[in-house]
C-alpha cells in the first residue's frame, strides 16, 4: 500500500495492488487507537486499486490506517499537517 503524500493537508490518495478480488473495508485511527473513519470500499477485482479520500475536517497530528482485505489488514502510518 502506498499512501501519498504523507505528510498531507487535505486529500490523500491510497494505492494498493489487489492480487485477488475481494471486499475492502477502510479504517482511520488517531493516536489513541480510536476509530476515526471508516469506509466499507466494497467489493474490487484483482490489480490496481487507487482511492482519494477528502479529510481536510481532521487535526494535524498522526493517524493511523488500516485496510482490510478479506481477512489480510495492512496498518500504516498517515501524518496530517495544516
Amino acid at each position: 500500500m502506498s499512501l501519498s503524500p504523507n505528510p498531507f493537508e487535505d486529500e490523500l490518495t491510497i494505492r494498493m495492488d489487489l492480487m485477488q478480488p475481494g471486499n475492502l473495508e477502510l479504517s482511520l485511527l488517531d493516536i489513541t487507537g480510536r476509530v476515526v473513519f471508516h469506509f466499507n470500499l466494497g467489493y474490487h477485482t484483482e490489480g490496481e486499486f487507487v482511492k482519494s479520500l477528502s479529510l481536510a475536517e481532521l487535526a494535524s497530528g498522526m493517524y493511523f490506517i488500516q485496510i482490510k482485505h478479506n481477512e489480510k489488514i495492512i496498518t500504516e502510518e498517515l501524518r496530517i499537517k495544516k
